[in-house]
């Protein structure tokens, strides 16, 4: 549980310690006028100075806590501190100004009122800064400031230690006072309060985890040690063994104190951040509802989440009856929870846990529950709700969507039962279709091979026949003497009988390279195969109106060929190139291209439409162009061309447009 200061308490103890040191104060004033005459008179001291800016740095850290805000109970104690400080060093500065002892003892019984302040405002400072509020400390506390009395008020002769000018001596840093057995004393009494300050502060630093705060922590510790340290050496150790030769520097080490916590003001936010503020911020932005209750489960405190879910005001929820807030089921996990007899799976299995807000709003929760103890007795209940109304709502989102998918998965079980049976229907039907397909194919292939054997075997017998006719008309046109009427009518007959036997030879050709028949190539220069069509197409173009132009860059290559077979199909092209052209040109182009022959046959002709172009190089297949035209051709020569390049390796393509012309590539392997 987070400790609330009690504020009117601590205020009326702060005003008793502060009016207790005025009366101190104004007590040794008029208790020093009154008994003696005191001669105030000054000197310069270069010592005075330091005493003075001790002071000065005491007062700034005063004047800056305050200016800052940072005013609280913690800080009051501090600024006690530091106010008791500037007191002793402001009265060592005057005591060195001093010129009689006199006044010299006067100052240095304000200063011992200082003095006295400053353990019991150290110690009182580090219990509020640490939180320590247990009877044991409260205990110890009182014990302490009894025996601060003791000293302050008893020992020597009465009201803070001695007032013997015996006791007080010249040093050159100014007057000062020898050491008694009570000062002794109540050094060793200072001392001890500010061991069991150190000793709060070391405990503090190991039970935290936060570096802020341990940063905190160890700027407090220097800035109380290491004067309290530097105290105990000039004013009790160094006196005893060098008397008069050191001066006491417990003031100039003390501005220490007020840079030290000036520094951790500005750089770790003391007093802005301790622990409770931590605490109380870090609950304040938790998105669970915290709720902090005393030993009896009565209400201490609330986060600003459990105030919402709670429906009431943070300040008015200690007279709240907590368990009207949470459902049956919930109420008997906490208790069991809080007796160590149930753990969280109990509570989040259930669905009947919720809280019921003042206005009567039910919200689903998860419950987590904890104790905090200290010494070994339970001082704090800590119960953290978490609002499940967002999961609550997608769980339920999630399992309609579940059931959504479930059925889903059932039609789509139900869909994929009959895909299998429609699949194995359609399979069955394409199995019967395959295997109608497969026959047909297999009737096509027989009609084929059927075909190609009758043309092969009509092409056989044709030969000889042919052959015999043309043998006759060559014996007739050496014997017979034709008159001028009959000549036409026989050499109309012998141009009959080339065609035919040209027919023949070409679908012969067909055949063989369709039954699979090897061709035997050899290695021939290019040239042996094109230069004898050159001279075929030159003496052709002379004949006709067409231009023919030859322009060879193919250099002196070699390929693997059948020179007569390889010439046919070349000659099928040109043949082709100047049937369709009139008037017009008639290229031949050959060239190289890594290890290719490429052979460019372009001319100017009629050309073929889009359309015409993939059927081009089939068997028996005439253009719609060459029909309009009356073009003569069998619709096999380009299809023969097409076989024999192939046959040597290469491949033939066209390209053509209607009335712009035509060109062939064909592209033979060469060596």
């Amino acid at each position: 549980m987070f400790q609330e200061n009690k504020g009117w308490a601590n205020r009326s103890v702060i005003y008793l310690i502060v009016i207790s040191g005025i009366i101190a104060v104004f007590a040794i004033a008029l208790n020093n006028i009154t008994t003696s005459h005191i001669n105030f008179a000054v000197q310069f001291n270069v010592y005075a100075l330091v005493s003075f800016f001790s002071a000065f740095i005491d007062l700034v850290t005063i004047l800056i806590v305050i200016l800052k805000k940072r005013f609280s109970f913690t800080t009051a104690w501090l600024l006690l501190f530091l106010g008791a400080a500037a007191l002793m060093a402001l009265a060592e500065g005057l005591q060195r100004l001093s010129i009689h002892p006199s006044a010299a003892l006067f100052w240095q019984d304000l200063y011992y009122v200082g003095l006295s302040g400053l353990p019991l405002s150290f110690y009182l400072f580090i219990v509020s800064f640490t939180g320590h509020y247990k009877k044991q400390f409260i205990f110890l506390t009182a014990l302490l400031i009894i025996a601060w009395g003791v000293v302050a008020f008893f020992s020597g002769e009465g009201l803070f230690f001695t007032h013997a000018l015996p006791h007080i001596h010249k040093a050159p840093w100014g007057y000062y006072s020898l050491g008694t057995i009570d000062e002794e004393i109540s050094a060793a009494w200072f001392s001890l309060i500010y061991i069991f300050g150190y000793a709060l502060l070391l405990q503090y630093w190991k039970n935290t985890k936060n570096m802020l705060l341990r940063k905190q922590i160890m700027t407090v510790l220097l800035a109380f040690f290491i004067p309290f340290a530097v105290a105990i050496i000039t004013s009790q150790i160094l006196p005893s063994v060098l008397p008069g030769v050191i001066p006491p520097l417990a003031t100039l080490i003390g501005a220490f104190s007020g840079l030290v916590i000036y520094y951790s003001i500005f750089r770790f936010h003391l007093f802005e951040i301790d622990a409770q503020a931590l605490a109380q911020n870090i609950l304040a932005t938790m998105s669970e509802a915290v709720i902090i209750t005393k030993p009896d489960l009565t209400i201490d405190s609330v986060n600003n989440e459990a105030a919402r879910l709670l429906g009431i005001k943070p300040e008015s929820a200690n007279s709240e009856k907590l368990e009207s807030f949470f459902s049956v089921e919930s109420w008997q996990y906490i208790l069991l929870k809080i007796n160590n007899q149930t753990d969280e799976e109990t509570l989040s299995s259930s669905d009947s846990q919720y809280v019921k807000s003042a206005d009567g709003k039910l919200t689903p929760i998860r419950i987590s529950v904890s104790s905090m103890e200290a010494g070994g007795e339970r001082i704090a209940n800590i119960i953290v709700a978490s609002d499940i109304t967002e999961i609550t709502r997608s769980y339920q989102e999630l399992r309609g969507s579940a059931e959504k998918i479930f059925n889903q998965n059932n039609d789509l079980t139900k869909l994929e039962a009959q895909l299998r049976e429609e699949k194995a229907n359609v399979e069955k039907i394409v199995l019967v279709r395959t295997k109608a397909l497969f026959d047909a194919q297999e009737r096509l292939k027989a009609a084929d091979q059927l075909k190609t054997e009758f043309v092969m075997l009509t092409s056989h017998n044709l030969r000889t026949p042919l052959a015999i006719a043309k043998g006759y008309t060559e014996i007739i046109a050496s014997k017979a003497q034709l008159s001028e009427e009959d000549k036409p009518l026989f050499d109309g007959l012998r141009v009959g009988l080339d065609r035919l036997s040209k027919i023949v030879e070409d679908l012969l050709t067909i055949s063989s390279i369709e039954s699979g028949a090897q061709l035997a190539l050899e290695e021939v220069p290019f040239g042996l195969v094109i230069d004898p069509l050159i001279k075929e197409s030159e003496d052709l173009s002379r004949t006709r109106t067409d231009k023919f132009v030859v322009n060879q860059h193919a250099g002196d290559v070699r390929i693997k060929a059948n020179i007569e077979r390889l010439q046919g199909a070349l000659r099928n092209v040109l043949d082709n190139a100047f049937k369709f052209t009139e008037n017009g040109t008639i290229e031949l182009n050959t060239s190289r291209s890594e290890n290719e022959l490429i052979i460019n046959i372009t001319d100017t002709g009629i050309g073929l439409d889009i359309t015409e172009l993939p059927k081009l190089f089939t068997k028996f297949h005439r253009a719609a162009s060459a029909l309009n035209g009356n073009y003569e051709g069998k619709g096999i020569g380009l299809y023969l061309s097409k076989l024999i390049i192939e046959e040597h390796g290469g491949r033939i393509s066209a390209v053509s447009k209607p009335n712009q012309g035509s060109t062939f590539t064909i592209q033979i392997p060469c060596i």
